[in-house]
């Protein structure tokens, strides 16, 4: 077991305020393997920003230097880059402009979403209407994900449905606007089963219900894909059940 009697005082107080700098900008941590600590993205994406090293300065100063590696590098590179012997203010400077880059993705539409823009009142419509069938109002809906068991359920609706979907836009001509959004769903799909244990039960929900509206926009024959399965597993009574 790690104790603070493995590192020098002064070096456990700078890690320390660094946390505490970390979750004032309400953002979390996580103990790193082999390394420091790694900052928790609150967006759900693979972005990472990562304390690895903390020492203190071998010229003799009575400082802590870290080392730091983050992804993206900047808004014109999509690679990760590091840092060695940064004193705490060059980290807190580097975390800042970290935490501002991945708000920036947050907000700014990608490019194929605006073949589906949020501002369409048909997709607005039939996602309301997907998501009442689906929106629980348990007390952990909006803090916990579901247990394995209904994951795995999903999950094997996603691989299903990806499936069935693929095999239909082989019979769409090629770029052609349906064709365009039916990839859009696809896509949507697998980001999904990639990422549905980071969400809580709502947010999949709302997903599930977004990937139906847009399959509704597109068409009925669409839509009798991806709907009648998903209600015929019951997500609020397997919810009710866990």
């Amino acid at each position: 077991m790690t104790t603070i009697r493995e590192l020098p005082l002064k070096e456990n107080f700078d890690i320390i305020a660094l946390i505490k700098a970390v979750e004032e900008r309400g953002y979390t941590c996580e103990p790193l393997e082999g390394g420091v600590f790694t900052v928790n993205d609150i967006h759900v994406s693979n972005f990472y920003f990562k304390i690895t090293k903390a020492k203190l300065n071998p010229n003799g100063m009575q400082e802590v230097i870290f080392s730091l590696t983050y992804f993206p590098a900047s808004n014109t590179e999509l690679t990760s880059t590091g840092y060695d012997g940064k004193k705490f203010e060059q980290v807190l400077n580097y975390l800042d402009n970290w935490i501002a880059l991945t708000n920036a993705y947050e907000k700014t539409p990608f490019y194929k979403d605006l073949l589906f823009t949020k501002k369409d009142s048909i997709i607005e419509q039939y996602e309301a209407e997907a998501f009442q069938e689906f929106k629980l109002l348990d007390e952990d809906a909006d803090t916990h994900s579901f247990p394995l068991a209904i994951q795995l359920e999903i999950e094997n609706y996603i691989e299903n449905t990806v499936k069935k979907l693929e095999a239909h836009r082989e019979k769409i001509q090629d770029n052609s606007q349906e064709k365009m959004q039916l990839n859009d769903v696809l896509e949507d799909l697998n980001n999904l089963r990639a990422t549905q244990t980071h969400l809580t039960k709502n947010q999949l929900l709302l997903k599930l219900s977004t990937i139906v509206a847009k399959g509704r926009k597109i068409g009925l024959d669409v839509w009798k894909v991806v709907w009648p399965e998903l209600i015929k597993m019951g997500l609020k009574e397997l919810a009710a059940l866990k």
